[in-house]
């Protein structure tokens, strides 16, 4: 089972006709116009950038300029490796051009078929991000950079006992254990 995310405005009709019209010796190059600015290609390529020290390993501080890396990058052997890499771990290339040549062959059992619901376990397949193609190995400092964002964030904690007790405050400030003064 394959699911396509695509665009509100997209017809059924629309995505049926691209699927039964795609040559499948063109699908490397249609999957590589559709990964040039997608957030894949921009987590690999920091990391990937960060690994040939073209990049100084992201700490967290500040904004990270994704798109301005890819701008500047791009046509580099950098960018070349991120692309390869983002093509070799995360996408299925030669299976889904096979899949795409079987869709043409009556012969085979392979057929589109189209739900109006998801089921239980094609819910369950679904990753929680609108992106096809998400990083699946954060490196250490995007970890780190994740676990500062949160660290920061504020939250507001109330006593369910008392129901007078509230108190607002960065996370980091928050006891394991936070407990009522009263």
């Amino acid at each position: 089972r394959i699911e396509l995310e695509v665009p509100t405005r997209a017809s059924l009709r629309d995505v049926t006709e691209v699927v039964e019209t795609t040559d499948p010796s063109h699908v490397e190059a249609v999957l590589e116009l559709a990964l040039k600015n997608s957030d894949a290609l921009k987590f690999t390529l920091a990391q990937v950038a960060a690994k040939f020290g073209a990049l100084k390993r992201y700490q967290g501080r500040e904004r990270f300029g994704a798109d301005r890396l890819l701008a500047a990058l791009e046509d580099t052997p950098v960018y070349d490796e991120a692309v390869r890499e983002v093509f070799h771990v995360d996408l299925a290339v030669d299976e889904t051009a096979d899949l795409l040549d079987r869709l043409r062959d009556d012969e085979t059992n392979v057929r589109l078929e189209t739900a109006r619901e998801h089921t239980p376990i094609g819910t369950g397949g679904r990753s929680s991000g609108r992106e096809l193609l998400v990083p699946e190995n954060a490196d250490a400092s995007v970890i780190e950079a994740v676990k500062e964002r949160i660290r920061n964030d504020r939250v507001r904690l109330l006593c369910l006992h008392c129901a007078d007790w509230e108190r607002k405050t960065k996370v980091r400030r928050v006891r394991v254990q936070p407990e009522c003064p009263e």
